[in-house]
């Protein structure tokens, strides 16, 4: 092959990687995505001189550029400013990550330099799952959200354990194709190789997934879909009391069921204290009232009041008297005609749109945020904690972006939680990819956690996923509907859900003593050069 056609190999992988994203195809294809990119790589790594260094990483930029914008072009519907951060810290990392790869490459073993490469990315996609910019939705594994059958052992690894065997899969295939590039003869031994390593998790998840029965006891749910227009209808034509009158219609559909659970921002927003007295919770109570068995789940902004001894944070709001202190939340509340109202505030916040990353150093951008749910310059992040129903009963709330959080999702479970309740709003995002997208993530969580899943989006997708992520009801796109069903519970922890992301904090070690030994490596060559 002519060696001007290499330069093609970055857009080609550019284009594999982001299919899945784009069209919500089946994550096969990322099995090849990188093949490419590591042959255009060994390419310019065999050039004489200095300079295919800089033409390297001018090319890994530009593939990744185009993988995350064609992957989430759709974010910019809500916010031009966060794709814009999405899209310049995804390429500096992974651009970064790769032009690592290639100097440790040019430095030593290319074996031990893909083990560099692996351990780094990891510790990227981990990195997206802990620090203060979170950008957990171009995590490898998280594109087998529709094909369940092969992932069953996530509940062993989490998604992290998917990024690690697309990796795996690219690698021993780029060492199949480079062997018969330099010898023009199949090795069998490499065609063995990777089948073994595509093919032992699939047989393995395969029988996960047909062995697998599900446990615990059965409860009635409803999730309510009211389908409000969040661009023309939710903050603007609407009225806070016709969007209650939607709910509480749904609510009067939805018969049977023991709890009926509504989506994100549901409520109009309103004060914390004396919550129970609230005319909007009054108005649900009402709908409840004479069901002991009916609970109501459902989102709302809510405000805080803080009083002398609670500490002012980074996110703390002030009353034009300068001394009144309060936080405001993106709230769930469980509400039970015979109990006090529970309330759960989203602990995982959107960057850049609920909270300003770094807020220490960078308070002064809150006054740019845009309004994803009626309140913005930067919400109150609550703690981890379950609704707890009688004695013993526990459902864990996720609210939109924290359903993308396997990890956190995990503390959750170990505190108790049973049932696993999604709460969104995914029509910022249109008819794009978006929706479905996120859809699919709680089904790896259902996986990970082996909990039923239900899901109640204001518009989007919104049904009941089981503890194999099996979708056993899902509502249509843009429809006011209520979707019923029975999900089991479950108390069985998994492995994944005792010991989190484990797979990133490895790689973090690894990478991490992999690079002390480059730079040292370079301080000895250099001061042996003198």
């Amino acid at each position: 092959m002519e060696s001007r056609n290499y330069f093609l190999y970055p857009l080609v992988s550019a284009v594999l990687l982001s299919i899945p994203w784009l069209f919500e195809f089946p994550g096969w294809l990322l099995f090849v995505g990188f093949v490419p990119l590591f042959l255009f790589e060994n390419y310019l790594s065999g050039l004489p001189g200095k300079g295919s260094k800089y033409v390297f990483l001018n090319w890994i930029l530009i593939c990744f550029f185009l993988w995350n914008l064609l992957s989430a072009w759709w974010l910019g519907y809500a916010t031009i400013v966060g794709l814009a951060l999405f899209l310049f810290l995804n390429t500096f990392l992974m651009g970064t990550i790769w032009y690592l790869y290639h100097l440790f490459k040019k430095r030593t073993h290319e074996n031990l330099a893909l083990v560099f490469l692996v351990s780094l990315w990891l510790s990227f996609e981990f990195l997206h799952l802990n620090w203060d910019i979170q950008l957990p939705g171009m995590t490898l594994g998280g594109a087998f959200g529709n094909q369940v059958k092969i992932v069953q052992w996530y509940e062993f690894t989490g998604v992290l354990g998917g990024s690690l065997w697309i990796l795996a899969v690219n690698i021993f295939i780029y060492k199949l194709v480079k062997f018969f590039l330099n010898f023009r003869k199949i090795s069998f031994q490499h065609i063995l190789s990777v089948l073994a390593v595509l093919l032992v998790p699939i047989v393995f998840s395969m029988f996960l997934y047909f062995s697998y029965s599900e446990k615990g006891e059965k409860l009635e749910f409803a999730v309510l879909q009211p389908n409000i227009d969040p661009y023309t209808e939710k903050f603007d034509k609407l009225r806070p009391d016709e969007q209650l009158e939607i709910l509480l219609s749904l609510i009067d559909s939805a018969k049977g069921a023991s709890f009926i659970i509504g989506p994100e921002t549901a409520l109009a927003p309103f004060g914390e204290d004396s919550i129970d007295l609230i005319p909007e919770i009054q108005q649900l109570k009402d709908a409840v009232s004479g069901l002991p068995e009916k609970k109501i789940i459902v989102g709302a902004n809510t405000k805080k009041f803080l009083s002398e001894n609670e500490n002012t944070t980074i996110t703390t709001r002030f009353l034009n008297d300068g001394k009144t202190r309060y936080e405001e939340y993106n709230s769930a509340v469980l509400i039970d005609a015979s109990v006090p109202v529970q309330i759960y505030h989203k602990n995982i916040l959107v960057s850049g749109v609920e909270k300003v990353p770094f807020a220490r150093y960078f308070g002064f951008l809150k006054n740019f945020f845009f309004d994803l749910g009626g309140t913005t310059g930067g919400l109150g992040a609550g703690v981890p904690l379950n609704f707890v129903v009688g004695d013993s009963l526990q459902l864990s709330p996720l609210i939109c972006f924290e359903s993308m959080f396997g990890g956190y999702l995990g503390g959750l479970i170990r505190q108790g939680g049973e049932y696993v309740v999604v709460m969104t709003n995914d029509g910022w995002w249109k008819k794009s990819s978006g929706a479905g997208l996120h859809f699919s993530y709680s089904r790896l969580r259902a996986i990970e956690m082996r909990r039923s899943i239900v899901r109640s989006a204001n518009t989007g997708f919104s049904g009941f996923i089981n503890q194999r992520g099996d979708v056993l009801q899902k509502s249509d796109w843009w429809t006011r509907t209520v979707v019923t069903g029975e999900l089991y519970g479950n108390q069985t922890l998994t492995f994944y859900a005792r010991y989190g992301d484990y797979i990133g904090r490895f790689s973090a070690f690894v990478a991490g003593l992999l690079f002390l030994l480059f730079i040292s490596g370079r301080i000895k060559e250099k001061s042996a050069s003198k």
